[in-house]
């Protein structure tokens, strides 16, 4: 029998994966960053550079969360799981993923800052 049979919930089992994958790039690629005193001015055009300073800020930003907080965000926004399977995988109430959820996402905006564009969705289920 293999790990993804032995797991018993093949979902979550490749989510975990998933996630741990993430994390481990995040830790890898922290030792090779550079900091640079002001970020230049982006061109009406995005490049792909944009989007890689637009990705290192996001990182930046979500590092600077707590842990449940930002499990919740990457959960949440970035794997685009619903409530109900973000609180069963981090043993929360859906009630406290519903209220973690938008005070960490505006803690990733305010760091970001207002030259970031992060679109603002609200769904039925996080509304109630």
């Amino acid at each position: 029998m293999g790990p993804i049979q032995a797991a018993g919930n093949p979902v979550a089992y490749v989510r975990t994966i998933q996630t741990r994958l993430f994390l481990d790039g995040v830790r890898r690629r922290s030792s090779r960053e550079v900091p640079v005193g002001q970020v230049p001015e982006r061109p009406a055009a995005r490049t792909p550079e944009d989007d890689v300073v637009l990705r290192q800020a996001l990182l930046t930003a979500l590092r600077e969360l707590e842990p449940l907080d930002r499990a919740v965000v990457v959960h949440r926004y970035l794997l685009d799981s619903d409530v109900a399977t973000v609180a069963a995988e981090l043993r929360l109430t859906p009630q406290a993923v519903r209220s973690r959820a938008p005070r960490a996402l505006a803690r990733v905006r305010v760091a970001l800052g207002t030259d970031a564009h992060v679109p603002t969705t609200t769904t039925r289920e996080d509304a109630g």
